[in-house]
């Protein structure tokens, strides 16, 4: 069974935002929640998740920068 995703859906996009963050896919993840929040400025939930993703976001490029810094460096 195939199920489509309803694009105007801010729960929707708000909980895929959310798992994908959990999975690590943060642009993916920022793309659904930003989504969400234009359909819904107001919802605090959805912008509390947006900003987790991109603080998720810098730390885990900072974590992979010291990373290859020891490696190459």
């Amino acid at each position: 069974m195939v199920q489509t995703v309803d694009e105007k859906n801010v729960k929707a996009l708000f909980r895929r935002g959310a798992a994908r963050m959990g999975m690590a896919e943060f642009g993916t993840a920022k793309a659904d929640l930003r989504a969400a929040a234009a359909l819904d400025p107001k919802d605090r939930a959805v912008r509390e998740a947006y900003a987790e993703s991109q603080a998720k976001e810098a730390e885990a490029k900072k974590a992979e920068k010291a990373i290859y810094g020891k490696m190459f460096g």
